[in-house]
């Protein structure tokens, strides 16, 4: 059988190159398609004639993987649409959405297997174990599926499934993960979750030492044209005493710069020296927010101002990129708050900022004003003299201006990160410019 995920960024997702690794090893085949890279999407699927159509979806995406998954189910002669990845798990009800056959929650590595080897037997899907359905308009959930206990016991990564896509094969940062913790997604218009939120770096489980040495190897050996490393589950630094054993052999063994995520609680000193001599060029700062009070609620922990500044200017000490990460409209923000967020990345100068609306919770605080500023703080971080027009701007209702000037500094950043070079980008603008039917 055969198993089409879509995705609609033209980034490599390590999670679903996983996720396929496992259906491959149980003797399907597995393929990912970029609508928006496609001239005629509906015909490159159905030439390869998928069983089952699965989207790593995150919060923000979810209208975008409902109508694109619809659409080609319908196409195609209705394969069902399954939804997998964190988001998915914490709101099952997704399965109710017109279009969504099935919300994978957990990891969905058997069960993508399972529901394929049911298809191919024309044996009944309802009722599969990990699986979420609806049966006469409610949820119906097979048994709940154990989580893969010892990761390293899985397939690694691959990546063979972008192999209709030349320039995403192609790019020299190569993505990996190190465990199961909520994989980042930082593309333009993505917003988070509370219970994604409150999921950030939380413990999660991890492969060890050695089984992430011998992945990374794997994948510097099978492409040696890769640069660097982009470590995506945002749980690497959480673990000092893991991370100081695998920075150790990593330093000797792979030898490749490599970006992560952190939280200021998470980087003492010592850490970030061993990060800098390791070959750390970039992270990702998660400063949450601008009031300390709701930073802490977000965060759990006391994170002060100064011990934010303190870790940023320790990370330009030893040679390392820093881009911040924060979120507005989380339970009780104010604008006083949102503009102490604002002031925050100014004075914090970061190479880039990603800032996000949170957008399910009940009691978030979400408003028109607050979305235009989070698509605006990044010109606050690179032009500290514009904060108070930036803060001024809250009030103006140029919305769709204010959307291109967020994604346009968002891609600028990607570029100056060295996460995707210019010739990247460029290929990829061109391949993903054949089609907005699909965008």
């Amino acid at each position: 059988m055969r198993v089409a995920f879509l995705q609609k960024d033209p980034l490599p997702d390590p999670y679903v190159a996983v996720v396929a690794a496992q259906a491959v090893f149980r003797g399907h085949s597995a393929r990912v398609f970029l609508p928006g890279a496609e001239r005629d999407v509906v015909g490159a699927v159905r030439r390869f004639a998928p069983g089952l159509l699965v989207v790593h979806v995150a919060g923000g995406f979810v209208d975008w993987a409902r109508a694109t998954g619809a659409a080609l189910s319908r196409a195609l002669g209705g394969p069902p649409v399954c939804f997998i990845g964190e988001f998915p798990s914490s709101h099952p009800e997704l399965a109710l959405l017109d279009g969504v056959d099935f919300v994978l929650p957990g990891d969905p590595d058997e069960t993508v297997s399972e529901l394929l080897w049911r298809i191919s037997l024309e044996k009944t899907l309802r009722g599969c174990m990990g699986t979420v359905g609806v049966h006469e308009g409610a949820l119906d959930a097979g048994p709940p599926r154990e989580p893969v206990g010892d990761l390293d016991e899985t397939p690694a990564a691959d990546f063979e499934i972008y192999r209709r896509y030349r320039f995403v094969q192609d790019q020299k940062t190569a993505p990996i993960l190190l465990g199961r913790g909520t994989v980042e997604n930082l593309h333009a218009g993505f917003r988070i979750g509370a219970a994604e939120l409150r999921r950030r770096f939380a413990p999660a489980r991890k492969h060890s030492v050695q089984g992430a040495i011998s992945r990374v190897q794997m994948m510097k050996q099978r492409r040696p044209f890769y640069t660097r490393f982009g470590f995506r589950d945002d749980s690497v630094c959480g673990d000092h005493a893991w991370l100081a054993a695998f920075l150790e052999r990593y330093t000797v063994e792979v030898e490749l710069p490599f970006g992560c995520m952190a939280r200021p609680d998470q980087l003492p000193p010592r850490v970030i020296d061993q990060l800098a001599d390791a070959g750390c060029d970039t992270v990702r700062l998660g400063i949450e927010s601008g009031d300390p009070e709701l930073r802490q609620q977000v965060a759990g922990t006391a994170i002060p101002d100064e011990q934010v500044e303190a870790v940023v200017a320790r990370l330009r000490e030893r040679g390392i990129r820093v881009q911040t990460v924060s979120f507005l409209g989380v339970p009780g923000e104010t604008p006083d708050s949102a503009v102490r967020t604002v002031e925050l990345v100014a004075r914090l100068r970061p190479d880039h900022a990603f800032c996000f609306t949170l957008w399910d919770d009940p009691d978030a605080v979400t408003s028109p004003e607050l979305q235009r500023l989070a698509w605006l703080v990044p010109y606050a971080a690179q032009m500290p003299w514009l904060e108070k027009a930036v803060v001024s701007a809250m009030s103006q209702t140029a919305d769709g201006l204010f959307e291109r000037l967020f994604r346009l500094q968002h891609d600028v950043g990607f570029v100056r990160s060295g996460e995707l070079p210019l010739g990247d980008m460029t290929r990829m603008a061109l391949r993903m410019s054949r089609t907005r039917q699909w965008i």
